[in-house]
């Protein structure tokens, strides 16, 4: 089985952590020596021997003593996570090939098919990050640096669809910077027809259409274009992390919207269920067609779908002061 394995160091006190459980205590004779020429080894020791059979994933060095709470979890089933605006390799292994609007090929990570008659062109800017390094709430990183958010300038990507996204109950979530003064444009969207960016939303985060706040749009199997607004301006020129939950009872599905880990509003309840019936496709920065067509102006970064309704402090968040080493 997979093991969690933890140390802790400070001044002369070291503590082992198996599983977040603490397995020894120990006392050192004088603090931590370090010789700037010496590597760090992992799995073997300096000698280069008695390496272990097996495998080692996930090693995190953070410049603090941390508390047991505070250490990585791994979750099972674990969180789908769409790396928009990464750089390099994907965070997570490619769920799908993904499809600028109406193109022909699949476009690349961390770049955004513009609308209009050239779908190719990338619409990612290297400028515009939230921090430098994202974890979930219990402190699992998600990617060692965050050097590149997608910037979106009327820009749309679409992910096909995926029957492991239809979900009854989920956890919505990314970080999002709002640049425009009047942008009437989706910046999450479900849709209700297999690979088909423009059909009607079963779900829809977008904004208003003088731009000022975000709405949230729902469709089920019992009510239509039902909106709430988030009651927030997100038009201070600042990061903000934007979560939606959906939890389905019995007759009606319950959804709450958070705003920087607040709950903004109350919980509002809609009769029915999420109407899968057609399958679904998402799409990232996306507007309803408009002529001329406009879509979301601003930057994306780190789309991540749960599965359940998350606890707000299980959110993923921004934090610096940690070095990461991910293999």
């Amino acid at each position: 089985r997979w093991h969690h394995v933890a140390l802790t160091v400070s001044n002369t006190v070291a503590k082992l952590y198996v599983d977040y459980a603490l397995a020894k205590s120990v006392t050192l004779t004088e603090p931590l020596f370090y010789n700037d020429t010496a590597p760090l080894y992992i799995g073997a020791s300096q000698q280069d021997i008695y390496k272990p059979g097996g495998f080692i994933d996930e090693v995190r060095i953070s410049d603090t003593m941390l508390a047991p709470s505070q250490f990585q979890r791994y979750h099972d089933p674990a969180p789908t996570r769409f790396s928009v605006g990464f750089e390099g390799s994907l965070d997570a292994a490619v769920i799908d090939p993904y499809r600028s609007s109406g193109g022909a090929s699949p476009v690349l990570a961390g770049t955004g098919g513009k609308m209009g008659d050239d779908h190719s062109k990338p619409a990612f800017s290297a400028v515009e990050f939230p921090g430098p390094c994202i974890v979930d709430g219990l402190g699992n990183v998600l990617r060692k640096t965050n050097t590149r958010a997608l910037r979106f300038v009327g820009s749309t990507v679409h992910y096909p669809h995926n029957p492991g996204l239809e979900m009854a109950e989920m956890t919505v979530e990314f970080f999002m910077k709002h640049e425009a003064a009047d942008n009437y444009a989706s910046l999450l969207r479900f849709n209700q027809a297999t690979n088909n960016w423009g059909a009607t939303p079963i779900w829809n985060i977008g904004y208003t259409s003088t731009g000022n706040e975000i709405q949230m749009r729902i469709d089920t199997t019992k009510k239509t274009n039902q909106v709430k607004s988030f009651g927030s301006t997100f038009l201070d020129g600042k990061w903000h992390h934007v979560a939606v939950t959906f939890q389905q009872g019995a007759t009606s599905v319950t959804v709450r919207m958070y705003d920087n880990y607040s709950q903004v509003g109350t919980d509002w309840s809609i009769a029915g269920r999420l109407n899968y019936a057609n399958g679904s496709c998402l799409g990232v920065g996306t507007t309803t067609p408009l002529t001329p067509p406009r879509g979301f102006t601003g930057w994306i970064d780190e789309i991540r779908i749960s599965r359940g309704v998350l606890p707000v402090d299980a959110f993923m968040r921004i934090l610096s002061g940690f070095t990461v080493i991910l293999r």
